[in-house]
């Protein structure tokens, strides 16, 4: 917004600080509205360790190798 405030031309200014508002009222909703989704909670060589998965994407799942032992 202050990029456009300053480098946009006199009658374009009010448009440009809108834009620059209207962007950073949408990055706040989208950051309220995807918080809850899968997030990494660390990769190894082998594995993605995962959190805030929901028991439908869990059940979608292939059943882990025989004898590895699941982080709790």
């Amino acid at each position: 917004m202050i990029l456009a405030g300053a480098y946009l031309p006199e009658t374009y200014m009010g448009w440009g600080i809108f834009a620059g508002a209207l962007a950073f009222v949408a990055g706040l909703v989208c950051l309220v509205m995807f918080n809850g989704v899968l997030r990494i909670a660390r990769i190894d060589e082998y594995y993605g360790y995962f959190s805030r998965a929901s028991e439908g994407f869990l059940m979608r799942l292939p059943p882990p190798p025989a004898g590895m032992v699941l982080p709790s």
